[in-house]
């Protein structure tokens, strides 16, 4: 594990460690071959009003220009933060490359940005001032999003909100019934701690938000912040998109990344029960077995990479993933299922979607006028 690859450090070198009230935070801005979109990403890191900032420019082994554009900014950089630049040795994957910045960063938090989104430049000032509004805790800190296609990030934005809302500390029990997500990947902050009191990630993955989200769960809290603070672009080199059957080598990718994250987590729970009381011990040691199962049925998903998938082996795969155990509710896996098929911009399942949807929300209007009634 290249730890030491930090090769180039720019801007305010003299960056003071900072104080009480305004500690020191890292952004780090996480790049792989992402010549096309990295200038904007970069400048919305240098654009970030909150001091004392280390910006740390991390590309995983690129063979494009990703690299090179970021230590030609980070050159020209003047501004107040200190600016680092490195590049692994060889490609990590995205979870070994988050977990190597993460178990060596200098601040008290790690902002985390993809080399494709764009943060804006309040970002960090309003995660550390509701972090501190919290008295600090260790935990991850989310917010809602901007989402916007593989074009001009000024147009055609939607708004989503932070996935959960307020403080949530979850109890071991609660989280083994469904596994939830806690927050929206692109916009997270986490407490450096969260890396360094597990072992470093198994590699392999492009996957590092499920093994956060359950490290948070053993050991922290999630917090809100019910502003968009991030830009998040949605395009078929996105690494949560493009996961379908005509490109069965990226789906693998994902089943295994998904595979590896499991082993992961089941891991942290074994270190952490070796620490805690009994009963967590014990539920430590039921969760993991749920992960064994989970990792068995997830071997059963992976695609020969050559052959046809005509009507029977699409339908055959239909009602397999449909089956599959995990915590979406029916909507949702159908919809998953549909784009995996390779089905989702038909305009029939577009329509049914909608309306299904739009018939769930007007379920959830009644029931909450039957609550206030």
């Amino acid at each position: 594990m290249d730890d030491q690859a930090v090769i180039r450090s720019y801007g305010n070198t003299n960056l003071p460690e900072g104080t009480r009230d305004r500690p020191l935070v890292t952004f780090a801005l996480f790049a792989y071959n992402q010549e096309k979109y990295i200038q904007e990403a970069v400048e919305g890191a240098f654009s970030q009003t909150y001091s004392p900032l280390e910006i740390i420019l991390s590309d995983d082994c690129s063979s494009d220009r990703t690299f090179k554009i970021m230590e030609e900014m980070a050159r020209k950089y003047q501004g107040p933060h200190l600016v680092r630049v490195r590049q692994s040795e060889v490609n990590l994957g995205t979870a070994v490359h988050v977990c190597v910045v993460g178990r060596n960063t200098n601040g008290s938090l790690l902002v985390v940005a993809a080399g494709d989104d764009i943060s804006v430049p309040t970002r960090t000032k309003s995660i550390v001032e509701c972090w501190n509004s919290h008295s600090c805790p260790t935990g991850t800190l989310h917010s809602g999003m901007y989402l916007f296609g593989d074009g001009d990030p000024s147009k055609k934005q939607s708004e989503i909100g932070p996935r959960s809302r307020g403080v949530k500390r979850i109890e071991l029990s609660e989280y083994a019934k469904d596994r939830q997500q806690y927050f929206w990947a692109p916009t997270c902050a986490y407490t450096s701690d969260l890396f360094k009191r597990f072992p470093p990630m198994i590699g392999g993955s492009i996957i590092e938000d499920g093994v956060m989200n359950s490290r948070t769960v053993l050991s922290g809290v999630f917090i809100s912040i019910g502003d968009a603070l991030v830009h998040v672009r949605k395009s078929k080199e996105s690494g949560g998109a493009g996961y379908c059957i005509s490109n069965p080598s990226r789906w693998n990718n994902f089943i295994h990344s998904k595979m590896v994250s499991l082993r992961t987590s089941s891991r942290d729970l074994s270190a952490f029960a070796q620490s805690a009381d009994s009963k967590v011990a014990a539920e430590c040691r039921s969760l993991e077995k749920k992960y064994a199962n989970l990792y068995s049925n997830l071997s059963k998903f992976i695609l020969p990479e050559i052959g046809h998938y005509g009507l029977i082996e699409r339908a055959f795969l239909f009602f397999r993933l449909l089956r599959f155990p995990g915590k979406r509710k029916l909507i949702d896996r159908i919809s998953f299922v549909y784009a995996f098929l390779g089905l989702h911009e038909a305009p029939l399942f577009e329509w049914l979607v909608k309306r299904l949807k739009q018939i769930r929300g007007n379920r959830r209007d009644q029931m909450k006028r039957g609550e206030e009634i």
